[in-house]
């Protein structure tokens, strides 16, 4: 049945990019309305579809989120069902295949946490390497808003500005937490590197690192 709702802001899609958004109008003491098309589902719901998967299809991260009929993704089950949402031809056309679903949540169901920033050079692409399209605006414009977003997911990154991405970049506020320490296995790659000269950085992840943030615990690791 039809039925009419009123609010201040409307915004499309429930992943980590809106509810950001959200978050901001409603401290600005805003009504907000999301709207999102696919279903909302506990995680307890995805672990046992993971759980009850054919081990041939363990091997993507979208396999416990099947598709609705009015939700439809990418779905990697069967290469029927993939070609049959989006037409994807050509020789190079698997490396433009997207990855996605449409849960209340949005990637946030499947993403890392990895919280690497665009790098100036990347908003020029015309200018410097002749393809593509230049950004309307620099870096510089982007970069209060890369800090504003990293504050409020509560991001843990390197202070040391040589260890940060991208380089030679000035930061208008510093990350909220310090970096996560390298395991053995990847400080064993940070020296293997450092031999051929090669620098291996921090990951900016969002998640906490040895301190709580937000109302987060800190993050235990077993050394």
């Amino acid at each position: 049945m039809p039925s009419t709702l009123n609010s201040d802001v409307v915004i499309v899609g429930t992943g980590v990019v809106g509810c950001l958004i959200a978050e901001q109008a409603l401290d600005a003491g805003l009504s907000v309305l999301m709207l999102e098309a696919g279903p909302r589902v506990s995680r307890d719901t995805i672990v046992e579809n993971y759980r009850n998967l054919p081990p041939t299809l363990r091997n993507h991260w979208n396999a416990p989120y099947p598709p609705k009929p009015w939700a439809p993704h990418l779905e990697t089950r069967t290469p029927t069902e993939a070609a049959s949402y989006l037409d994807l031809t050509g020789p190079n056309a698997k490396a433009y295949e997207q990855g996605y679903v449409r849960y209340a949540g949005g990637a946030t169901w499947h993403w890392a946490g990895i919280c690497w920033r665009m790098t100036p050079d990347d908003l020029r692409l015309k200018s410097l390497y002749g393809v593509g399209r230049d950004w309307a605006f620099s870096y510089d414009v982007l970069e209060p808003y890369y800090a504003r977003a990293e504050h409020a997911m509560g991001v843990c990154g390197p202070g040391d500005p040589a260890l940060q991405w991208p380089p030679r970049t000035a930061r208008s506020r510093p990350y909220p937490m310090g970096p996560i320490p390298f395991g053995p296995g990847e400080q064993r790659l940070t020296d293997v590197a450092a031999t051929l000269g090669m620098q291996n950085l921090p990951a900016p992840q969002a998640r906490n690192s040895g301190v709580s943030f937000d109302g987060r615990p800190p993050l235990l690791r077993k050394q």
